[in-house]
């Protein structure tokens, strides 16, 4: 049976000690986008793991991973300097706050001193954090050295052919549900869907072609890569095992980064530990990651409509299933996707539903979404208050009408703000 199924098997110690002895070691675009958010220390810590001798020769990158980080790496530094202002209008706001307290005589004069000069050097570090942030989008030194790291070791790109051959395949195993990659096939669009299969039948050929194991590290978490219980990361899927030692013959194993970092210190001589610290933000970082929620869009709405509503994606599509509750001659009807946003009703003007040839809107969840002469209204969204800092919800009727007020009073500190200020202080505060 352990030869049959060798995935639902965990390895003894000395295959592990041995898999790791002789391994190729491969990170996916997650891990490197990363480097972009973690502190210079934690960075410096992972770079000195991956150039010590029993690694820095048999790491490895495949084509589709390199091509996904330098596509993506101007949008997460971007999102860095957004995530810098809005801890700007944050911080203002809460020495302000104190500022208000203190014409009340509830706090000490020299103690509002000492506050100012702590807000003085908080705005001081951002500033130089900030200064830093916006010389990467025309000085990248991070991904000189991730080019400098892995210099002629990346794999080569397949073929149009061969790309057509293995989105066919996607189609069947997505269907299937057959890891890797599934989870995206709602989430991206066009064959982007089908790049996390790229990138494994990749790191297959390139085992195949050494006659060598693989290690990915990853800072994937779906159920698409990982075996899931209980909310727990119990190890790779089963699937994925299976699959690359009937192809190989050899072993693969997964993990995440700072599982990675935190064995190398087991498995390979280091003279110095890993940093605690380095591990601590790593995992953090982990932890409250979650997908961006940054802009989508609202695509081709027209009569006919067709549409699936994506968990943490907002509206990809409306389609006429009947399952959704949207029909072409009924757009009004009300509906609950019982997903992460909670839009409840789609809203037009016309008889004949939600007009507009080539409707394109990008909108982020909890914008308001135009569509022909109607609009899309969030109901129920929830945020942080700006200036008292509690979680409260807006609660929204439809009305007919072409616009929304973006403002709202608060119902415990009484103070008026607007919307789309909390919705920032919301993702901020969610997302480190």
């Amino acid at each position: 049976m352990k030869k049959t199924f060798p995935g639902y098997f965990k390895l003894s110690e000395k295959q592990f000690k041995s898999l790791w002895n002789s391994c190729i070691f491969t990170f996916d675009a997650s891990v490197l986008l990363n480097l972009y958010r973690y502190s210079d220390k934690t960075r410096e810590e992972f770079i000195r793991i991956l150039t010590l001798p029993k690694i820095k020769e048999r790491i490895w990158l495949s084509h589709q991973a390199s091509s996904e980080c330098l596509k993506n790496r101007l949008n997460v530094i971007e999102k860095q300097l957004k995530s810098h202002e809005l801890i700007f209008k944050s911080l203002n706001q809460i020495e302000q706050d104190f500022k208000d307290r203190r014409k009340r005589h509830l706090i000490r004069e020299d103690t509002m001193e000492d506050l100012s000069e702590i807000f003085k050097e908080i705005r001081k570090e951002l500033n130089a954090s900030k200064k830093k942030y916006k010389k990467l989008l025309s000085d990248d030194k991070i991904i000189r050295k991730i080019s400098s790291l892995f210099k002629s070791k990346v794999g080569s790109p397949y073929s149009s052919k061969d790309l057509k051959k293995i989105y066919r395949e996607g189609k069947e195993r997505y269907e299937e549900k057959v890891p890797p990659g599934y989870k995206d096939r709602k989430e991206k669009r066009g064959n982007r869907k089908y790049g996390d299969l790229v990138m494994w039948k990749q790191m297959i050929d390139k085992a195949a072609s050494e006659n060598k194991g693989v290690i990915l590290i990853t800072d994937e978490k779906e159920e698409d890569w990982w075996l899931i219980s209980q909310n727990q990361i119990i190890g790779p899927r089963p699937e994925l095992i299976n699959e690359f030692v009937e192809k190989t013959k050899m072993s693969f194993y997964m993990y995440r980064l700072d599982n990675f970092m935190e064995l190398a210190g087991k498995y390979v001589k280091i003279k110095k530990k890993v940093r605690k610290q380095a591990l601590k933000e790593i995992k953090e970082r982990s932890e409250y990651d979650r997908p961006d929620t940054g802009v989508f869009r609202l695509d081709r709405i027209s009569d006919a409509g067709v549409g699936v509503i994506s968990p943490d994606r907002g509206f990809e599509r409306i389609y006429d299933t009947g399952v959704s509750g949207i029909r072409g001659k009924d757009i009004t009807r009300a509906f609950r996707p019982g997903d992460y946003r909670g839009f409840e009703r789609i809203y037009d003007t016309g008889v004949s539903g939600i007009r507009g040839e080539d409707i394109t809107r990008a909108f982020r969840p909890g914008d308001l979404g135009i569509a022909g002469s109607g609009a899309i209204y969030p109901s129920g969204e929830q945020f942080f208050c700006p200036f008292c800092r509690r979680e409260v919800t807006r609660e929204l009727h439809n009305k007919r009408k072409s616009s929304l007020d973006r403002t709202m009073e608060c119902p415990y500190c009484k103070k008026k703000f607007n919307i789309d200020d909390a919705l920032e202080l919301r993702d901020l505060l969610s997302s480190p």
